[in-house]
């Protein structure tokens, strides 16, 4: 597969996408160079990549939003030419140097799950700037009580069912796989890893079982999920969800199309 380039400012403070080599903006101030007087051809190209860039995570986390399985059936496939809304987002995303793939994820995780998607033009509201700035900090609160309810929750399960198996692998095979106990993918996978450690293969197919929810569930906001999360988090995973990530929302990508 080709390798890909996108264009990002160097104010984003966060990393492209596993995958997405990072070129220096030519109409940035921060490398201390600027794009000649009448020369608008890098912006526009810039803009182009940023909008496309925010129309395929749209229509991934759109499908997310409503509950449906993230395929290309349910995530679409983009026309030729975007909507001159995408161009407008991009604009606006880019003059704050922000992420554009960690706005529209955010601006999500500020909406009710299960919600009807909102259009694209809600992402040029005031509304939707305020889910992107405050949402990072709301879900850190959320993601440190998720991690002690689930530990717990484990934990208990397994102490409840010690009389029912004859060996411990039997019973933390059981509590992974048993999908009433409220415990979500990237726990479980992240549970199963560090069994196998000591407990060998059997639980490493255990993990492979819960990867890719578990990657689009870490994906929702990983610097969020590394600073609460990482201590249960498997070294390598966090490279390993944004291959998986980045090859669904390639699965959504539309045709280049750049505008002069």
């Amino acid at each position: 597969m080709p390798h890909k380039t996108q264009h990002f400012t160097a104010t984003t403070g966060t990393p492209p996408p596993m995958g997405v080599q990072p070129v220096i903006d030519a109409t940035s101030s921060s490398n201390g160079v600027s794009a000649p007087d009448g020369d608008v051809t890098a912006a526009a190209l810039k803009l182009d990549a940023v909008a496309k860039v925010l129309e395929r995570t749209y229509r991934v986390e759109a499908a997310r939003q409503s509950g449906l399985p993230l395929t290309a059936s349910t995530i679409g496939v983009g026309t030729p030419r975007l909507q001159p809304v995408w161009f407008q987002i991009a604009r606006k995303v880019v003059t704050n140097g922000w992420d554009p793939e960690l706005f529209i994820r955010r601006v999500f995780h500020g909406m009710v799950a299960g919600l009807r998607p909102p259009g694209p033009r809600f992402l040029l509201s005031r509304r939707a700037d305020e889910f992107f700035r405050t949402a990072g900090a709301a879900f850190e609160q959320e993601l440190a009580i998720a991690l002690r309810s689930q530990t717990n929750t484990a934990a208990c399960s397994m102490t409840a069912r010690q009389s029912a198996f004859k060996t411990p692998q039997d019973v933390w095979t059981s509590v992974l796989h048993d999908s009433h106990i409220p415990l979500s993918a990237l726990f479980r996978y992240s549970l199963a890893i560090g069994i196998s450690e000591k407990h060998g293969e059997r639980f490493v197919k255990a993990a492979a079982w819960y990867l890719e929810p578990a990657a689009m569930q870490y994906m929702r906001d990983p610097e969020v999920y590394d600073r609460i999360w990482g201590a249960i988090i498997p070294p390598g995973f966090p490279a390993e969800a944004r291959r998986i990530y980045a090859r669904i929302v390639t699965a959504a990508e539309t045709p280049m199309d750049f505008r002069k």
